[in-house]
């Protein structure tokens, strides 16, 4: 029985419409270093070089660093198609290891969990870089509450928790709600946060009771009366001296 033939040299060649041809995968990927889990500001500037690694290695970079054409495909560049793939890649690059951080980011304001979300690798570098950064200076009250809470792991050893109920107070006045699990790592427990609750619903309870249906400026002005902005803040540099002693 004869052997079959040798197949013609074109046959050994890729197919062109492989993934190969396309550029969507890169080779030699075994020689970048794995991405960490992000587990919070100690080794946050780790896990930005090594995904910034894996972003140039396969040309993602422009989808972290602004330079992409505001959200759109470059049409003179790639199909839109192409673009959505290159950028649902960068995104999965980015996504891959922050399960640890993601009540932060999700507290911070990250609608990732939303059935509308868009999976931004832009929107969510740009969450990771300002929100799990060492420091805790910033314009913004709300910030810098939210970066004493992102911080605690490492920073905060003999801080009263009271300090941090008080935070989870004046962030939910600003509209903002703690996720759980930032207040069980700062060893604020259920029941701490059960009796918490409990005073602030009795409060506004008794303000409808006695008719004092306040617009949401005078409600402003109610908790400051309680929870003066200016004695947070003298109680937040108290924290930062602290931990600088």
């Amino acid at each position: 029985m004869s052997e079959s033939p040798n197949p013609p040299p074109s046959a050994l060649l890729p197919n062109p419409s492989s993934s190969a041809l396309l550029g969507t995968t890169s080779p030699h990927t075994e020689f970048l270093p794995p991405i960490p889990g992000l587990t919070g500001i100690y080794n946050v500037e780790e896990w930005k070089y090594a995904v910034r690694l894996y972003l140039n290695h396969h040309g993602l970079l422009e989808f972290i660093d602004g330079t992409h054409q505001n959200g759109q495909a470059n049409i003179d560049v790639e199909t839109p198609g192409s673009w959505l793939r290159r950028r649902a890649h960068a995104f999965t690059i980015l996504n891959t290891k922050i399960g640890f951080v993601m009540p932060e980011l999700l507290t911070a304001g990250l609608k990732a969990y939303d059935d509308d979300y868009d999976f931004n690798p832009q929107e969510l570098w740009n969450y990771i870089t300002h929100y799990i950064r060492i420091g805790t200076r910033s314009d913004s009250l709300k910030d810098r509450m939210l970066l004493h809470l992102f911080n605690h792991r490492y920073r905060y050893e003999g801080v009263s928790k009271e300090v941090f109920i008080k935070m989870r107070r004046r962030l939910r006045t600003c509209g903002v709600q703690v996720h759980p699990e930032v207040m069980r790592h700062v060893g604020v427990t259920e029941d701490d946060l059960h009796d918490e609750d409990r005073i602030h619903f009795h409060s506004m309870a008794s303000q409808q009771i006695q008719g004092r249906w306040l617009t949401y400026e005078a409600q402003m002005w109610n908790v400051s009366v309680a929870f003066d902005e200016e004695d947070f803040q003298n109680m937040l540099e108290e924290v930062e001296d602290h931990i600088v002693a």
